[in-house]
This record gives C-alpha cells, structure tokens and sequence, in this order.
C-alpha cells in the first residue's frame, strides 16, 4: 500500500480514491483502515470545498465509528452530515435514532 500512498499524494485533490479504498477496507472488516482512509478522504473535501464529498465521508466515518462500537464519534458525525443536508439526510436521522435507541 505504500506505493499507492505514494500516488495518492501526488494529486491531493483525489480525495475519491481515499474514500473508493476505504469502502473497500469496510467490505473486508478492516475498520481501522476503513476509518483512516474515509478520515484523508474528509480532510481533503474540506479542503478543496466538495460538500458531496464531505457528506460521503461524514457518512462513511459515522457507519466505520458504529461498527467500532464508538458511538460518540459515529453521532458526532451523523450530526455532522445533517448539517449539511443531502437526499441521505433522511437516512442520517434514523441512524441516529438508532444508535441513542441502543445506547438506551
């Protein structure tokens, strides 16, 4: 993997490539690593102004937190992707509400 780092860093506004290879990390359990690419792929929505982007890997880390069992961070940023608003903003508040429902 080094040397796709390595590319990826090359063009710093490839932040699709961060967040294709972290959905890749989630269909094979690596939830770490699905977290950590989804996590690039954010900072560079943020930076290049891409609120579809952003609202994808908001998405992504909320799922990647959930499966981690960190529900703080996955509320956090649910919330986050609701403040943005999307056609998934739907799907963003029932999450949520599941989520507080298993925290009781």
């Amino acid at each position: 993997m080094a040397a796709f780092d390595r590319a990826v860093e090359l063009d710093r506004a490839d932040a699709g490539t961060y967040l294709e290879r972290g959905r890749v990390q989630r269909e094979l359990g690596r939830f770490d690593a699905y977290r950590d690419d989804v996590l690039r792929a954010k900072t560079l929505y943020e930076a290049t102004g891409d609120r579809e982007g952003l609202f994808d890997a908001l998405w992504e880390l909320g799922w990647a937190n959930y499966k981690m069992d960190n529900f703080i961070e996955a509320v956090r940023f649910y919330k986050q992707c609701m403040a943005i608003g999307s056609q998934y903003q739907e799907q963003a508040i029932k999450n949520l509400t599941v989520i507080r429902n298993e925290q009781g």
